[in-house]
C-alpha cells in the first residue's frame, strides 16, 4: 500500500479515535491563547503552556481538517496531501512532541507516548491557535 494511503488511513483512524476522546479529557496541559490561526496561510511554533508545537495550515472553508503525520516522522511528510486537499478547505499540519519543529514532550520518559498523550497535545494546540475543535 503505498506510503500517502496508509498515512492516510492512520490519519482517519486517529481522527475516529481522537475527536470523541479529546471530547471527554480535561487536557493535561493549558494552553495559552496568544496566536490565532484559523484563516490564511500559517507556519508557526505556537506556545501550549510551556512548550512549542509546530503548526502549518493552508486553504480556507469548513471544517478544518488537522492531519497527523503518524508515529514517526513529521508534518513535512503530509504536505503534498495538504497541498491537494487545502483546494476544497482548511487544512492543518502538526508536528507531534519531539517531532520535526516541536518541542520535546514536557516529560521525557523511556516508554512510549500514549494515544491519550498526543490528543491531549492536538487539542491544547489547537486552542491556543484559535482553531475550532469539532464537538461530538
Amino acid at each position: 500500500m503505498p506510503r500517502m494511503v496508509r498515512s492516510l488511513h492512520s490519519l482517519l483512524l486517529l481522527a475516529s479515535i481522537a475527536v470523541p476522546f479529546a471530547a471527554t479529557r480535561a487536557g493535561a496541559q493549558e494552553a495559552t491563547p496568544d496566536i490565532s490561526a484559523p484563516h490564511g496561510e500559517f507556519a508557526e511554533t505556537i506556545d501550549t503552556g510551556g512548550r512549542a508545537l509546530f503548526l502549518t495550515c493552508q486553504g480556507e472553508g469548513a471544517p478544518t481538517v488537522v492531519i497527523d503525520h503518524g508515529q514517526w516522522g513529521s508534518s513535512a511528510d503530509m504536505v503534498p496531501l495538504q497541498r491537494e486537499l487545502s483546494r476544497d478547505t482548511r487544512v492543518c499540519l502538526y508536528d507531534r512532541a519531539g517531532m520535526g519543529r516541536s518541542d520535546p514532550p514536557a516529560q521525557p520518559t523511556s516508554a512510549p507516548r500514549t494515544a491519550a498523550d498526543v490528543v491531549d497535545d492536538l487539542h491544547a494546540l489547537l486552542e491556543a491557535a484559535g482553531i475550532p475543535v469539532p464537538t461530538c
